[in-house]
């Protein structure tokens, strides 16, 4: 049988004033519903049945947990059905969030039950702060990071600061993919110049084993626009035509490139003013093929301001006590096991609500 007409079917037999309500009463002594958000239309029409037969039924439920409904279990059906029980008790302990978790949690709720929960667990006087962490395009603003994996990774980071490893994190999203991928090195929005912030992007994705193809292509783009600038200071011709005019092949210049890279200092914590300087002095190995050594390289700009930022934290790579970003994953565990996880620090992923209208449609975040 189909399963609409098998399902329909059942619903009709629950609905239905046949004698089977006796056999129910004398088999339970009580029901006790837990997670109860999750039952769909079918399972609450059971559990009233099994409610007018003089059953004792105790329902516990939390709709804002609810992540079942594309299953059929709707919020709306839930408040009908709890709203017939005579007693009905709130439950507003939390024993598994610190105050500040909570505060966040009652803004994403709607208004109408919008109290925060009180904390009364283990982490009850915890008052670490929230981070939070845009990522991607938001109108017109882009972020220094680019995507939920940019973001994942530098929560890893900000976490290994206050000593917590990257295995005692967890990252929950709406959807499966949209949790943050492993990743050591981030991918930020492809740098257009050729300044020492960009060839700091290039060193990092170039280096990264999981880089896009895309972002190591630009990569190389940048190392040998950079060489180029090194080898000819004069020429105003594009690379292309440069290349053409010194009789250097572009298969030449990209294995070149590649090597300029990966000779590149790491991309840490290091000051940009030190990063630079290393960075030129790597540069000035890179002869040209004609093996005549250039003058002393000028380029690799950097503002003022930019001079004593740790190089990373330019490229959005984050300040750790280590010597390299932390390259271990999350753990990302399906919603039905993440209680059961209990880390140390939780990543919560948020869409962009213009992208994913119904993860909203029971009320707007604010």
């Amino acid at each position: 049988m189909a399963a609409p007409r098998l399902h329909d079917r059942s619903r009709g037999a629950y609905r239905s004033p046949r004698p089977r309500q006796e056999p129910d009463r004398h088999r339970f002594f009580e029901i006790v519903v837990d997670e109860a958000q999750d039952c769909s239309e079918l399972d609450l029409a059971i559990l009233e049945q099994m409610h007018r037969a003089g059953l004792p039924l105790v329902v516990v439920a939390d709709t804002d947990q609810g992540i079942y409904e594309w299953n059929d279990a709707r919020p709306q059906d839930l408040h009908s059905f709890t709203r017939r029980p005579p007693t009905h008790l709130e439950l507003n302990g939390n024993w598994h969030s610190s105050p500040p978790v909570c505060q966040l949690a009652a803004t994403l709720r709607p208004t109408a039950r919008s109290i925060p929960d009180d904390p009364v667990g283990d982490h009850h006087d915890t008052a670490v702060p929230l981070l939070l962490l845009p990522y991607g395009r938001h109108g017109r603003k882009t972020s220094g990071l680019l995507d939920a994996s940019d973001a994942g990774e530098a929560f890893v980071g900000h976490a290994a600061r206050v000593d917590i490893a990257a295995a005692d994190c967890m990252a929950l999203a709406y959807r499966n993919d949209a949790v943050p991928k492993a990743r050591s090195r981030p991918a930020l929005n492809h740098p257009k110049g050729t300044d020492a912030r960009a060839l700091a992007w290039a060193a990092a994705v170039f280096t990264a084993a999981e880089a896009p193809a895309a972002a190591r292509k630009h990569a190389l783009a940048i190392a040998s626009a950079l060489l180029n600038d090194y080898w000819h200071p004069d020429t105003e011709e594009t690379l292309a035509d440069s290349l053409t005019a010194h009789g250097i092949a572009p298969a030449i210049m990209r294995r070149r490139a590649g090597q300029f890279l990966t000779a590149l200092p790491l991309v840490d914590a290091t000051p940009a003013r030190d990063w630079r300087s290393t960075a030129r002095s790597v540069l000035r190995t890179q002869l040209p093929p004609s093996g005549i050594q250039p003058t002393a390289p000028k380029i690799l700009s950097l503002t003022a301001k930019q001079l004593d930022q740790p190089i990373g934290s330019l490229i959005g790579v984050p300040q750790t006590d280590s010597e390299s970003t932390p390259a271990a994953a999350m753990r990302s565990p399906p919603f039905t096991r993440r209680k059961a996880a209990r880390p140390t620090r939780s990543s919560s992923i948020f869409p962009n609500p213009r992208a994913s209208p119904n993860y909203s449609r029971h009320g707007p975040i604010r």
